[in-house]
């Protein structure tokens, strides 16, 4: 574990981006199961396929361009970062789960996990509509477990281990950061779990917002 000091304030979801939301948004009409998160849009469908670059343009034709046109410039929605998906899921604690309980086993049923994660164990080999088990001291649904959420930061093997502030991942690469396991892990639902994907994989998500510059940064914890 590293320390991370996050300057500016944001904004997380309460719940994973949804099957219903996506279609609503994307105008591709209705589902079936609009209440279970979206698993299978990939890096370029939400922020664009050479996400951040210099300038971190996004394509209008990706969720997060989409939104963006369509919303208030005072809210800025993104994915968010490692840290920030980190510090949102941990919710002050510093133990793999953010109940305040360590894994028992990972190659049997975690009793400290059922009640806030669909595992391998306790899915039944599916996602879940979001927000059945247990949220975090917060109040965020899912953040371990259900589907991997992504992450704006590129992969890096260095993280190190003095304080650092802000930090947003390597900058070259096409090795992206998703977050928090999904139902058909053992070991992979946890705070501290890091997947690496390439940038035409699929996962879930949880929207961010950034909001205008001088509101004030989240308490430390």
């Amino acid at each position: 574990m590293h320390r991370v000091t996050l300057s500016h304030s944001f904004y997380i979801a309460v719940f994973e981006f949804t099957k219903g939301q996506w279609r609503r948004i994307k105008f591709a009409g209705p589902t079936p199961i609009p209440y279970n998160p979206a698993d299978s849009e990939s890096y370029e469908n939400l922020r664009g396929g050479t996400w951040p670059d210099e300038d971190d343009a996004i394509p209008p034709s990706t969720l997060i361009g989409t939104l963006r046109s369509r919303c208030s410039p005072a809210f800025e929605f993104d994915l968010p970062t490692e840290a920030q998906w980190e510090y949102a899921c941990r919710a002050g604690t510093q133990t793999a789960l953010h109940n305040g309980m360590d894994l028992t086993s990972v190659t049997e049923p975690c009793p400290n996990r059922a009640a806030i994660a669909w595992d391998f164990w306790t899915s039944g080999s599916a996602h879940h509509r979001v927000g059945e088990k247990l949220p975090n001291a917060w109040g965020l649904y899912d953040m371990i477990g259900n589907v991997y959420e992504a992450t704006r930061d590129r992969l890096t093997d260095h993280l190190g281990a003095a304080g650092v502030v802000d930090p947003a991942g390597a900058l070259t690469g096409t090795v992206y950061v998703a977050k928090g396991g999904a139902y058909n892990g053992k070991i992979d639902p946890r705070a501290a779990f890091r997947g690496a994907y390439s940038s035409s994989w699929v996962n879930g998500l949880r929207l961010a917002i950034r909001p205008l510059e001088g509101t004030p940064a989240p308490e430390p914890q």
